[in-house]
């Protein structure tokens, strides 16, 4: 027989004690909830207080913990220090007769909604990643990755610079707003790291060329579309 009541049968105090009571958790299961609990708060706490005895020493087994569990966050949103710039990143490519190429990474506000939702993850490398302090160690491979997308057997890239180009973000001014579509230009520019190109760089490329050529393509796609 069904028990289900009707809408407005039961009143207050009897709907408040009709659902099934369940037992409290014990044994194994509690054990290993509480476990997990424990060791959730306690890799979370050696993450964030750098002052606690032997922090050094228990932090990278924390990192991996937190890695486990979701952890690991990242309150960049939340900071003190908001960012004050706008900008975006390029990279001159010098050939070895002097001639220049400018290559601009992918920049959204210049795509159309397909291209943003296909080079997300770039907008995410090459714009949130690749022209901070922290992410250098990993400019060189870019470089390396330029120099064999661009290479020429008779005119191969001998320097890679890559450039910082920005401008202060414009203040708030109810008299005359600044939309997205019309933000100033990234007119201050700073060299955030110079490649020489070498020659191993460029060597072993011809089982690659398809891929590279479609990359070039691709790069080339990019650009009409802006």
């Amino acid at each position: 027989m069904d028990n289900t009541p009707e809408h407005n049968q039961l009143a207050v105090d009897e709907a408040l004690n009709f659902a099934e009571e369940k037992p409290p958790i014990e044994g194994f299961r509690k054990g290993l909830i509480t476990s997990f609990i424990a060791i959730y708060f306690g890799s979370v706490i050696v993450w964030l207080f750098a002052e606690i005895p032997y922090q050094k020493e228990m932090a990278p087994y924390a990192h991996w913990i937190n890695i486990a569990d979701a952890g690991v966050q990242h309150w960049s949103l939340f900071s003190p220090d908001v960012r004050h710039i706008i900008y975006h990143e390029t990279a001159l490519i010098t050939f070895k007769d002097g001639s220049l190429k400018l290559y601009e990474f992918p920049r959204m506000e210049k795509l159309n909604h397909w291209e943003k939702f296909k080079h997300e993850k770039l907008r995410k490398l090459f714009g949130d990643c690749i022209p901070w302090p922290d992410y250098r160690v990993f400019l060189p491979s870019v470089s390396q990755f330029l120099a064999f997308s661009n290479t020429d057997d008779k005119n191969p890239p001998a320097i890679i610079t890559m450039i910082f180009n920005y401008s202060e973000n414009p203040k708030p001014d109810s008299a005359k707003w600044n939309y997205r579509d019309s933000l100033p230009f990234h007119t201050d520019k700073n060299i955030s790291f110079v490649y020489g190109v070498r020659e191993t760089d460029l060597l072993n490329r011809t089982p690659r060329q398809g891929k590279a050529q479609q990359l070039r393509q691709s790069n080339l796609r990019i650009l009409e579309a802006r």
